[in-house]
Formats: structure tokens, sequence, C-alpha cells
């Protein structure tokens, strides 16, 4: 049983029973592979490759020796760096990857071979922020509507976060995700309704039309905010499969009389994800009101 620790902190094997049964647990000193990547453009890409560990051991990842990694895209050639020897990462500096361009980013080592496939999608814009006064379980809470432009013909997969700047200082606000749309992601691999989490939807009920999607900030997040911005993100697949089993992991955890979940991987040979992202930032306005 493995302990898998991939950036997101919600990457863990489970076992399950039931109350009436016995189980016998078996550990294993044998190591998966774990590569992750979250790509950007104009950014410093880092590449994570570590080995899995059992819950008996200190760490909760393992380096793997000496690694080679690659990466090739579509507009640039191959380029290689180490991960040297008791590490576990290592860095790129800007790939100069645009729109269009695919990924592929592999690591060798005593361990073998593993590699993963991505591409780079087009940022979607955001059109508008509409915000006004609301109550939400007895909470003071700022309602806001994000207006996007979802591209036609195409299956999109979309991630809404908020930020705050306070004395030059960014931080990641909790939302309150209130639109049918991220009920209907949750529903879709878990098979029944759970209060969304992650922000994490998908066009499959608007596609190719302009859709206002609404959440809420409670007002004591934004007391000490200099500016609030809005964040979306256009994900492959891959990173939208991935949320949504992780989120079925931990649902089986809390409750195992379910059964047990598979987290999805775009990983050949291994374990995690390798995923572009395209991300549009918009500052909300409250002074409209």
């Amino acid at each position: 049983m493995y302990r898998l620790k991939v950036i997101l902190p919600i990457i863990m094997m489970l076992f399950a029973s039931s109350c009436e049964t016995d189980s016998e647990i078996k550990i294993s000193n044998h190591r998966d592979v774990v590569m992750t990547a979250f790509l950007y453009q104009d950014s410093i890409a880092q590449i994570n490759v570590y080995g899995t560990t059992t819950y008996l051991d200190s760490l909760p990842y393992a380096p793997l020796g000496d690694v080679s990694v690659s990466v090739a895209t579509t507009s640039r050639e191959l380029i290689i760096r180490d991960i040297v020897d008791g590490n576990i990462a290592t860095q790129f500096a800007s790939l100069g990857i645009v729109q269009g361009d695919s990924v592929i980013i592999c690591a060798d080592g005593e361990f073998g071979h593993v590699e993963a496939h991505t591409f780079m999608l087009a940022p979607v814009e955001i059109v508008r922020i509409e915000t006004g006064k609301a109550a939400y379980a007895n909470e003071s809470v700022v309602s806001v509507n994000v207006y996007l432009d979802d591209p036609p013909e195409t299956s999109d997969y979309y991630q809404i976060a908020v930020q705050k700047k306070t004395n030059g200082k960014v931080r990641n606000i909790g939302c309150i995700y209130t639109d049918y749309v991220f009920f209907s992601a949750y529903q879709a691999i878990l098979g029944f309704q759970r209060e969304p989490t992650s922000g994490i939807f998908t066009d499959r009920s608007f596609d190719g039309y302009t859709k206002g999607v609404s959440l809420c900030i409670r007002e004591a997040d934004l007391a000490d905010a200099d500016e609030v911005d809005v964040l979306l993100y256009h994900h492959t697949e891959d990173y939208y499969n991935f949320m949504l089993s992780s989120s079925a992991v931990q649902n089986y955890l809390l409750l195992p009389v379910f059964g047990t979940g598979t987290i999805k991987s775009n990983v050949k040979g291994g374990h995690g994800l390798v995923s572009c992202m395209a991300v549009t930032r918009k500052a909300i306005d409250f002074d409209n009101e």
C-alpha cells in the first residue's frame, strides 16, 4: 500500500473493508514511479519524479537515484536535465510553449522509463464579472457571476479560482461554488451530489455559448484585500479527470462502504499527472456593485 504525494495533497492508495469483515493488510517494499508537472506559457517548468512510499516510511516520497528528464515540444528541440541522486525535481527555464504545442516529457533511471503527453490549449477570456450582496448559510457574502465565451464544437474543461492581494502578498480565497455546473461535474463521477470544493467544471451544458458561472465569496475574506482577481483556467481533459477521480477517492476514504476508487493518470509506466494549462486573470471591480 502506498502513499503518493503528487503536489495536490490528495493522492493516496486505499484499502476498504466492511465493519463485519477482518482485513489482512500486506505492506510491499516495491516503489512505483510518480511524475508530475504543471506547465504554463512563458514560465519556469518544474518536473517532479520520485517513488511511492509505504505507510511505515518516515518520508512522504522516495528519491529514485540519478534520473534523466527530457522535454520535447512542437516548437523546440529536445531539452534534457538531470535529477541528481537524493533530489526529486528539476527545473527548466521557459520552454517557449505556445498555443497548440504538443509536449512530451520522459524520465529515465534505474526504475526504467516513464513518459506523458500533453498539449497547450488557448486561454479563454473572461468577458465580464458581475457582483452583488447576498447571504449564504447565515453568512454575508458577495455573489460573483463570471461570464466566459466557450469555444464551439469542442469539449472544454475549466476551473475558477479567486486570489486576493494584501500588502503585496497573494493568497487564494476559498469560494462557495453555487452554480449547477460545479455540482454536475462531481455528480458525473460520484453518482450523487457533493458540495464542490475545487471549482472544476465542463462546458457539456453550454458548448459554444456565453455562460455566466456563479459563486460566492465570504465578505470576511475580503476585509483586508487590496485587490481581488478571478482566475479562469482552461484545462486538459487529463487534468479534469485527475482532479475528479482524486475527489472520488477522498470520498471513498470517508465512506469506504462504497468501495475504492482509482485516480486517473496520464503517465505511462507510472502514476501522476503532466498537464499544460492556460489561465486568464481579471480583477473584480467592487465599485460597480
